[in-house]
């Protein structure tokens, strides 16, 4: 397994990095983060929609940002919305 990094570790570096946010952009004062998402759950899974992302982090880095470090089931890329699995 070489050197990668594990989900949680990237996840780890990733939340002393940077400023993340999940919420509705009329809630949040876009300033005070570096990366915002809105949040909609279907059934499985949950869909993220990138509202901001000043630190131009990957699809991958934002996922993990979104389901915590976890991605065990996964996830998908539908334009500017993650689709995480939930199960």
């Amino acid at each position: 397994m070489g050197n990668e990094k594990s989900n949680y570790e990237t996840y780890k570096e990733l939340m002393e990095k940077y400023k993340f946010k999940i919420g509705r952009a009329s809630e949040i004062n876009m300033d005070d983060y570096d990366v915002v998402v809105s949040y909609a759950v279907g059934y499985a899974h949950a869909r993220y929609t990138v509202l901001k992302n000043a630190p131009n982090l990957t699809d991958r880095e934002i996922a993990l940002l979104c389901d915590d470090g976890n991605l065990c089931y996964g996830y998908r890329v539908e334009g500017s919305t993650i689709c995480v699995y939930t199960d």
